[in-house]
């Protein structure tokens, strides 16, 4: 796992919708989100995406929360190289807790995000 930036708590934020998420709702957006299920739906939703799309082998996600859509991905795609952009510091940590894969984490803004690399798929 690769962290990248600095903390969301050491950035100075530019609009409200940064601070919303980066704040209580995007906390509590995390916790009432997270579970098997969530994971399994991701799983047909992702299924049916990828079954149009040819072979990729980089994801990017941003707004990656704490990862149910990356874990998906990671099941149907297993070799695929995966990062995340996310702005909410819990969320940040779950993204960490996610076990078994590589995962590049920009703890950061998506309004901050500089690419220094491309992704097959955002």
């Amino acid at each position: 796992m690769i962290n990248k930036s600095t903390k969301p708590e050491d950035m100075n934020f530019v609009t409200e919708q940064e601070k919303f998420w980066s704040q209580g709702f995007g906390d509590e957006y995390t916790h009432r989100n997270q579970g098997d299920s969530l994971i399994a739906r991701n799983l047909a939703l992702f299924s049916k995406i990828f079954s149009h799309t040819q072979k990729i082998n980089s994801l990017i996600e941003f707004g990656a929360n704490r990862g149910l859509n990356i874990e998906a991905i990671k099941k149907l795609l297993p070799e695929l190289e995966v990062s995340a952009v996310e702005i909410n510091n819990l969320a940040v940590e779950e993204l960490r807790k996610i076990e078994g894969m590589e995962l590049e984490i920009y703890p950061q803004s998506i309004l901050d995000f500089n690419p220094i690399r491309v992704w097959d798929f955002v």
